[in-house]
């Protein structure tokens, strides 16, 4: 049989990890969206953006399964456990939900996972 001060523990336990399920269930509801802002020259590295557009080109990386789209004149890199969930092509119009990056001087968005690209018509 538990003590009084272990059903307690339990209690409190057990309410935290309700609390903590909720929240990530609510989150998980509202979206990143909901949180990021549009994409633009005053965004910074480590924002979270989200950019709507149209793809114009689509080029794989010369080793590791990357995919580098440009969406407008946009770049967005997607590491290759991302790439190969994805299916895009030139034309698509796609909004893409990352964070901003820097790479070699330039600024491209970086999605962290498959369901941060997704085709709207």
């Amino acid at each position: 049989m538990l003590e009084r001060e272990e059903r307690m523990a339990l209690l409190l336990l057990a309410g935290v990890a309700a609390i903590i399920l909720l929240s990530a269930i609510t989150l998980e509801f509202i979206g990143k969206e909901t949180f990021s802002s549009p994409f633009s020259p005053a965004s910074q590295e480590g924002d979270l953006v989200i950019l709507e557009g149209v793809v114009t080109r689509v080029r794989a990386t010369a080793a590791g399964g990357h995919l580098i789209l440009i969406v407008n004149t946009t770049t967005v890199f997607l590491p290759s456990p991302i790439a190969a969930e994805v299916d895009i092509g030139e034309g698509d119009r796609v909004r893409v939900t990352g964070i901003v990056q820097q790479y070699r001087g330039e600024r491209e968005i970086v999605p962290r996972s498959g369901g941060d690209i997704m085709h709207i018509p």
